[in-house]
């Protein structure tokens, strides 16, 4: 696991642990961020245009962060496609998974988004070359078995939409986060500015192809909800990007599994979501086997 510190070198203890405390508190903000967008959209702002909403004040952010500080948001030209190709995947993970809950729960949405971190672990020998072992397997059977768990018994009361836009922002979040670790456009400020300026024409666009934006009332009346939402997905953003370089895709992968369990219990509690037991079944085995693969040695491959 990356973010084991190694005490054979002491000096980068601190920046792991400091990237691991950033990564819980992203993974908390965006567990929560869900559920209010998913009250935001019952009050007729669907999640395209909250997701407008987001970037809006990001980039307003971000430029406020920069200024006083003379911060360069300079992305140099070898860097720039591997930025856009980040930008682009960022702009599929938030319009796909804040759009899916507008079709199923938001714990439905959850397990199958949550799958990400696995895909990663399958395409590491691939792209980070590492070698799989069989409990890794394993870990790959308990998830799609949770999954089908959670969405099987139901399948025919679920729509088909939501499902295919949680797992299509399932496979862009493994993408994301191994762009994000590698820090194109230099990470930080720069890094998360560009994505923001690469992914609003898609939300905007988005947005207008589903009917929006909502009219200005709906806005006023999930105020809020959409604050909230928008604050903490403002929260997770800045605190992936900064601390993914530190800690590695593998490792934040594992610490964002809290957000599928935050997401899944606060939305009991704000949308009245009570999945049910079979459903509750399917999601534990969802997290053991993220668990597992994640807290399983790899071994990398011989170049």
């Amino acid at each position: 696991m990356n973010a084991v510190i190694n005490p054979a070198q002491p000096e980068r203890a601190p920046v792991q642990v400091q990237g691991v405390a950033t990564l819980v508190t992203a993974a908390l903000c965006f567990g929560l961020n869900i559920p209010f967008a998913g009250l935001a959209g019952r009050l007729g702002v669907p999640g395209p245009d909250v997701v407008s909403v987001r970037i809006l004040c990001m980039l307003v952010l971000a430029l406020l962060m920069a200024a006083p500080r003379r911060i360069s948001l300079h992305v140099v030209p070898r860097e720039r496609a591997a930025l856009l190709a980040l930008g682009l995947v960022s702009a599929l993970v938030s319009i796909a998974y804040v759009s899916s809950i507008a079709f199923i729960p938001v714990g439905v949405a959850a397990m199958v988004f949550y799958t990400f971190p696995l895909v990663i672990l399958i395409s590491s020998p691939f792209v980070e070359r590492v070698k799989l072992s069989g409990l890794l397997w394993l870990a790959c059977g308990l998830t799609f078995g949770g999954i089908t768990l959670a969405i099987g018994p139901s399948c025919t009361q679920l729509d088909w939409r939501g499902l295919v836009l949680a797992g299509c922002a399932s496979l862009a979040a493994a993408s994301q986060f191994f762009l994000g670790s590698r820090a194109p456009g230099g990470g930080g400020l720069a890094t998360i500015f560009w994505i923001q300026v690469i992914m609003l024409p898609f939300a905007l666009s988005t947005s207008l192809v589903v009917g929006g934006p909502a009219p200005f009332e709906h806005f006023q009346a999930a105020i809020w909800p959409l604050g909230f939402a928008t604050l903490g997905a403002m929260i997770g953003i800045i605190g992936q990007f900064t601390a993914l370089p530190r800690v590695g895709a593998t490792a934040a992968g594992l610490i964002f599994c809290l957000e599928p369990i935050v997401s899944t219990l606060f939305s009991g509690w704000l949308l009245g979501e009570i999945l049910s037991i079979t459903q509750y079944l399917g999601g534990l085995l969802v997290l053991a086997g993220i668990i597992l693969s994640i807290l399983q040695p790899v071994r990398r491959l011989p170049a």
